[in-house]
């Protein structure tokens, strides 16, 4: 009974999560990874739109550097990840990719 009272208790917290911060369905969760994503998109640079949702982590197909706004940054204000490796899982809240700088291809947001 205690495991069934468990499993719906991190159901409920899910759901009120995902009604109560619109498209980021991941903000209150723990930090770590523990749960895989069960979305994705392919990602185009903007430099004004976020992506579809708030990432719970974003796949670089073929690498370069990567400007991210993280969730909780300055709204515009990019940060540089160098020299990102192809076919790296970044375990990042990113809520954009800047297309000003960012030279790696092929990326997904996940979450």
């Amino acid at each position: 009974m205690k495991k069934l009272n468990f499993a719906l208790t991190i159901c409920l917290a899910l759901a009120l999560g995902s009604l109560l911060h619109g498209s980021d369905t991941f903000q209150g969760n723990y930090t770590g990874m523990n749960f895989p994503a069960y979305n994705s998109a392919a990602v185009t640079p903007s430099d004004s739109t976020d992506m579809t949702a708030t990432a719970r982590a974003i796949y670089v197909g073929t690498g370069g550097n990567l400007v991210v706004e993280l969730q909780n940054d300055t709204p515009g204000v990019g940060t540089t990840l160098g020299n990102v490796a192809s076919g790296s899982v970044l375990p990042i809240r990113a809520r954009r990719i800047h297309a000003t700088n960012t030279t790696a291809s092929g990326i997904v947001e996940l979450w």
